[in-house]
C-alpha cells in the first residue's frame, strides 16, 4: 500500500504542480493526505474511484498572476498524464456521398467545458436551429426560425466578464452581420478545412447593424463617429478615397 500510495500521490501532485505554479493546490492536497493513514487513504481512493462525479479540483484566483493556468501549463499537465488534448472528431449527423460518417480533416481540441450554465439557458432544448439564412434586412442578424442561432446580449455580457475578446470578435464579425467576412470565412473553410481570423478582412462599412444604427442617428439629426470620424458621411469618405486612388494610379502612369 505504501508503494502504491506514493505513486498515486506523486501523480496528483505532479498534475497540480504543472497547473498551479504557486504550489497552493499541491500543498492543500498534501495536507489532506498527510492526515490519513494507509487504511483511510485506501478507503478514500476506493470511494473516489467508485463515484464518476467526484474529482480533484483546481482552485484558482481569477486575474491573479500565476494563479490561472496558461495553455502551456494545461498542455504540460496533459502530457504528464498522457492525455491527448487534440483528436479527430467524427460527426455522426454528417455523411459523405458514400454514406460514411465525416471525420475532421485535422485534430481539434477536445475536453470537458467546466463553465456554469447561465440561469436563462434551458438544460434541455426543445428546438434547435441549424440555419442562418433567415436574416433581418436592417441589422443582418438571424430572425424567424433561425433566431435560435443568435449571439444573445446575456452571452455577450458573460464573455465580456471573462475577457474573452477573441471569442467576442469571432461571434460579432463573420458569424454575425458582416456578409463580406462570412463569404471569406466559408471560402477558406471549404478550401482548407479551417480558417484564421487574421486572414479575414474586416471593414466597418460591411457591418450591417452598425451602419443601420448610424443611419438612425443621422435621421435624428445626430452625427456619430461609429462609422466615419468627423462630419463626413461614409459615402463621401468612400468617394474621396476612390478619387485619391484613381489620381495616384494615373499619376504613376504619367511619371
Amino acid at each position: 500500500m505504501t508503494k502504491k500510495r506514493k505513486q498515486i500521490e506523486e501523480l496528483i501532485y505532479g498534475v497540480f504542480d504543472r497547473l498551479d505554479k504557486t504550489g497552493f493546490n499541491t500543498a492543500k492536497y498534501k495536507a489532506k493526505f498527510k492526515a490519513m493513514d494507509d487504511a483511510k487513504f485506501n478507503a478514500f481512493m476506493k470511494k473516489f474511484l467508485a463515484n464518476e462525479d467526484d474529482n480533484f479540483y483546481l482552485e484558482i484566483a481569477p486575474f491573479e498572476k500565476d494563479r490561472e493556468p496558461s495553455i502551456t501549463d494545461i498542455e504540460n499537465a496533459a502530457n504528464f498524464l498522457k492525455v491527448p488534448l487534440h483528436e479527430y472528431v467524427y460527426t455522426p449527423f454528417q455523411k459523405n456521398e458514400s454514406g460514411k460518417i465525416i471525420k475532421t480533416q485535422i485534430k481539434i481540441p477536445v475536453g470537458y467545458l467546466h463553465i456554469k450554465r447561465m440561469q436563462q439557458i434551458l438544460s434541455k432544448k426543445n428546438s434547435v436551429s441549424e440555419g442562418i439564412s433567415k436574416r433581418s434586412g436592417k441589422t443582418g442578424t438571424v430572425v424567424g426560425e433561425d433566431k435560435a442561432g443568435r449571439f444573445t446580449d446575456m452571452e455577450l455580457y458573460a464573455f465580456t466578464a471573462l475577457e474573452a475578446d477573441n471569442i467576442i470578435k469571432e461571434f460579432m464579425s463573420f458569424r454575425a452581420d458582416d456578409e463580406v467576412m462570412k463569404l471569406d470565412a466559408l471560402r477558406n473553410i471549404s478550401r482548407d478545412g479551417y480558417l484564421e481570423m487574421n486572414d479575414l478582412h474586416s471593414d466597418v462599412k460591411n457591418k450591417q447593424a452598425i451602419n443601420t444604427l448610424d443611419v438612425y442617428f443621422l435621421g435624428s439629426g445626430l452625427k456619430s463617429d461609429i462609422v466615419t470620424p468627423g462630419m463626413m458621411l461614409r459615402r463621401t469618405v468612400d468617394s474621396v478615397k476612390e478619387r485619391e486612388s484613381s489620381a495616384k494610379k494615373y499619376s504613376d502612369k504619367i511619371d
